[in-house]
């Protein structure tokens, strides 16, 4: 592993320090560090000579993985609130399944997976629908 290389362009460090700043793309393209894992250079080099994009650096990268939290939370939501529907009743119609999976709203979600799991069918399920949820 101790084999020189270059930085991959793919890598997020790379790509963020290419948008943010041209001058940072020509330090890192001309002190290439080889044999350094190059992600892990970038940022401590970010950290200790440009202090000011380091924390523009750590605000974007909390938030993406903010973002990718809230995504993976939200489908989990939608997946639990269709399985309870699925574990109750047999036949599912495609239009409730379509509402749920366009409903971008974890509260909402709760209240239709404690519906699904308490309707004693599909019809009064489709009833608290269009109670629980707007237009």
């Amino acid at each position: 592993m101790n084999q020189k290389q270059k930085p991959d362009k793919r890598d997020w460090h790379c790509l963020w320090a290419m948008m943010v700043s041209s001058y940072l793309k020509k330090i890192f393209d001309f002190y290439s560090l080889e044999g350094i894992d190059m992600a892990y250079t970038q940022e401590m080099w970010v950290r200790d000579y440009d202090p000011d994009n380091y924390n523009q650096l750590l605000s974007v990268k909390e938030g993406i993985l903010n973002k990718g939290k809230k995504e993976g939370m939200l489908a989990e939501a939608k997946e639990m609130v269709l399985e309870a529907l699925d574990i109750n009743f047999t036949n599912v119609p495609e239009e409730i399944h379509k509402k749920i999976i366009d409903l971008n709203n974890r509260a909402l979600l709760r209240k239709l997976l404690r519906s699904a799991i308490l309707s004693k069918n599909i019809n009064v399920f489709e009833q608290s629908i269009q109670e629980i949820i707007p237009g």
